[in-house]
Parts: C-alpha cells; structure tokens; sequence
C-alpha cells in the first residue's frame, strides 16, 4: 500500500532556468517582423536619415544667405521719402535713422517667413519622397527576396515526402543561386539514397 502511495504521488517538473537560451514559446508576430518589413523599414530609415541631413544643410545655408541683412542707407543732405507695399513702416519714417531701422525690421520678418516657407515646403517633400522611399523599399526587397520564397516551398513539398520537386532557379549566379543549388543537390544526393534503399 505503502508502495502504491508513492508511485501516486505527482511528479514535479523543475523550474526553467533563466538563462535557457530557447524561449517558451514563439513570440507574437508584431514582435518578430519578417525580413521584408526589416529591409524595407531599412530602406526607408537609411532614405529619411539623409533626408534630413540635407533639409538641416539646405536650411542652414539659406539661413546664413539672409545673415548679412539689409546695407544702411547714406545720404549727404536733403530728405527722402520712401514707400513699399511690402515694409509699410517705410512710409511713416521721417528720418534716415528711422528707414534704416524699418528696413532692417522688415528685412528680419522677410528672412522668417522665407526661412519658414522653405522649412515647410521641404519638410512636406521629405514626407511624401520617405513615403514613396518605403513603398518602393518594400517592393525591392519582395523581389531580392522571392528566391526565398521557392526555397521555402520546395523544402515545404520535400518534407511532404515528395523528393522529386526542384527549386531549378535562374537568374544571375548570386548567392541565393548558390543556395538553391546547394539544395537541389542535396535532394539529388537524398533521391538517389532512397532509390538505392528501395533495391
């Protein structure tokens, strides 16, 4: 009886190290992204880092073009009268002093509007050229990787137990042809052993 109650008795399994390099179970898919999507965010990662890079050097040099500002006015005697739709108070100045200090004033608001136009406007073509940057990322890396793809299905239909499929890709000789042949003859080499088993 004795002998029977521990038999019974429930077995307790240890606990899983922390350090066990093999997970507990497959992560969720967002968390493991596949390499299409890593190429592509790589494409348009790389596009956008050097988009803003130039944005900064095309902003910075346009800024330092408005930098010398507007030259002061010199006259040897008389009076001056100007006006502009642009720098209304030009027209209420009644002094040389005073029209250099609208221009300026009037240059400096010109210089911000011009340097936030072109902040704006490059920062709207960066968007839509980052877009198009991703989009055009993502079709190259479908085609770089569509070998793959045969790969997989192949080796798919062979652990089917169907040893007479063959990856056969052409294209230029890169590595992926390398792969595929290395498999193709490794499935030459399996047939082959389990024909010979078969006699």
């Amino acid at each position: 009886m004795a002998a029977c109650s521990e038999s019974s008795a429930p077995l307790t399994v240890p606990a899983k190290p922390t350090w066990d390099p093999k997970p507990s179970g497959r992560p969720a898919l967002w968390l493991r992204p596949t390499i299409r999507i890593r190429l592509t965010l790589l494409y348009g990662g790389m596009f956008l880092m050097a988009g803003i890079v130039l944005l900064t050097i095309i902003y910075m040099l346009a800024a330092d073009a408005f930098e010398d500002g507007v030259p002061s006015i010199g006259v040897s005697g008389g009076d001056i009268r100007v006006s502009s739709d642009r720098c209304p108070p030009l027209s209420s100045a009644a002094s040389l002093r005073e029209i250099n200090i609208a221009l300026n004033g009037c240059f400096e608001q010109q210089r911000a509007a011009s340097l936030h136009t072109l902040f704006n406007r490059s920062l709207m073509a960066l968007m839509g050229l980052t877009i198009v940057a991703f989009a055009f990322g993502y079709a190259m890396a479908g085609r770089v990787l569509s070998p793959l793809g045969r790969i997989t299905r192949t080796a798919q239909r062979v652990a089917g137990s169907d040893l007479h499929r063959r990856i056969e890709l052409g294209g230029p000789d890169d590595e992926l042809k390398e792969l595929a042949d290395t498999f193709d003859e490794m499935l030459d080499r399996l047939d082959r052993a389990f024909e010979s088993q078969r006699r």
